[in-house]
């Protein structure tokens, strides 16, 4: 509900701020602009949620990165791929 509000809010006042600039744009553009932004919003509450509910595990997530930080060195020798891995 709140989003539809703001949408409907965010769209007006960006319609009137165009016509007070005097830029003509599309009637259904600020309501294109607003919505989608408002869609992709929605859809990352939930995910949101998710990760809190379900953490991912940060050694997932950072072994990757420590691969990238080996190779990044001056004269580090080139990374071997296994599964999506880097192993040095």
């Amino acid at each position: 509900m709140w989003l539809c509000l703001n949408v409907l809010l965010n769209a007006t006042t960006v319609s009137g701020d165009f016509a007070r600039l005097g830029i003509h744009i599309a009637p259904w553009e600020p309501w294109v602009w607003e919505g989608s932004s408002h869609l992709v919003l929605g859809l990352l509450i939930p995910l949101v949620w998710l990760l809190y509910e379900w953490p991912i595990r940060r050694v997932r997530l950072l072994r990757p990165l420590f691969g990238l930080r080996i190779c990044s060195r001056p004269g580090a020798r080139a990374p071997v791929v296994s599964n999506g891995w880097f192993l040095t």
